[in-house]
């Protein structure tokens, strides 16, 4: 009895947000000019190298949902961002794990540096 398999490929992109603003200035720590310099960088970059994803998703975090509308455009026209739980810089990396096998398509995720 022969056995079959379906094995996905998918590529993973991980990004991490601009610089935020302090959290003394403003606690929701959102992108700070510089921020959403390097963001548009990057967004630059990856549109140059043909990268297109089908999701694009992002921690709870300001500055991690704002680089990821700075990112949209280039990587994933028309499309829109998700929140994923799980992304954020103290989380557990199992339900983030869990997630991306759970896809059976291109995905990048902003988030912070783990435990940073």
């Amino acid at each position: 009895m022969a056995a079959s398999y379906t094995v996905f490929r998918v590529n993973l992109y991980l990004v991490t947000h601009g610089s935020a603003v302090p959290g003394e200035k403003d606690p929701e720590r959102p992108l700070s000019e510089a921020g959403i310099t390097e963001s548009s960088r990057v967004s630059r970059l990856l549109l140059n190298c043909g990268v297109r994803v089908q999701v694009l998703a992002h921690s709870e975090k300001t500055c991690c949902r704002q680089s990821a509308q700075i990112l949209l455009p280039a990587i994933f026209p028309g499309g829109r961002l998700t929140f994923w739980e799980g992304l954020g810089p103290d989380d557990s990396p199992r339900s983030a794990i869990k997630a991306i096998k759970r896809e059976k398509a291109d995905l990048l995720l902003v988030a912070e540096t783990p435990h940073g």
